[in-house]
């Protein structure tokens, strides 16, 4: 039987970059896109989903999202792609 993790936020939540990044990965966009659409190198945005993967204790990037889910950052129907800079 499988339990589910107990979800638990490191630092006190995330900042804005990290939210946007949570928004695209929830369209199922890469990290090509994210740095493109962000304005950031694609070895950064690699480097800040494990970063905000250890901070949320998420497994991957959809466990990471569904945390999200849970916790009222993301909203069904209001997930949108960023504006580019």
């Amino acid at each position: 039987m499988h339990h589910p993790k107990r979800v638990t936020v490191r630092s006190g939540g995330i900042n804005t970059t990290q939210l946007k990044m949570l928004r695209m990965m929830a369209l199922g966009e890469d990290q090509y896109d994210m740095a493109e659409a962000l304005n950031l190198r694609p070895t950064t945005i690699h480097t800040y989903r494990a970063l905000l993967l250890k901070k949320l204790n998420a497994d991957n990037s959809t466990h990471a999202v569904a945390i999200a889910y849970e916790l009222g950052w993301l909203q069904r129907g209001t997930v949108t792609l960023p504006k580019a800079a």
